[in-house]
């Protein structure tokens, strides 16, 4: 094997290993992008959120907590086992002045699927943090 080609292949497995995985979730200051289950990202404004609720759902083992994010044509849906969650979570809170007790009172009563509103563009809330 050529060295030309030795170097190729070992870019080519860098080039791939760098690629966003799918599920995998990233942000900046302007936007987010969730690479979907075929490694295609999407690339969303935060201006385009108009609402985040959570789900909590009593599986028949587990308890799983779901966020989502709604645009105008569509929502994103993140689980709590999902790696990202703890750093999307903590960006939501922030970006979105959510206060970190939203988490607690899905599970107030236990045992029962839960839905609440986190954030909704031109409306107050109970979970917003007092300024």
């Amino acid at each position: 094997m050529s060295f030309k080609k030795r170097v190729g292949d070992v870019l080519g497995r860098l080039r791939r290993n760098r690629a966003p995985q799918p599920g995998s979730w990233s942000f900046d200051e302007e936007t987010f992008t969730v690479v979907d289950a075929h490694g295609e990202p999407e690339t969303i404004p935060w201006s385009a959120v108009d609402g985040i609720s959570a789900y909590k759902a009593n599986l028949l083992r587990d308890v799983e907590v779901y966020v989502e994010l709604r645009t105008d044509d569509e929502f994103t849906l993140l689980a709590e086992s999902h790696p990202s969650f703890q750093k999307v979570r903590a960006e939501l809170e922030r970006r979105f002045g959510i206060s970190p007790e939203w988490f607690n009172r899905l599970f107030d009563p236990s045992f029962r699927d839960k839905t609440i509103t986190l954030w909704a563009r031109g409306k107050v809330t109970a979970l917003r943090r007092a300024n």
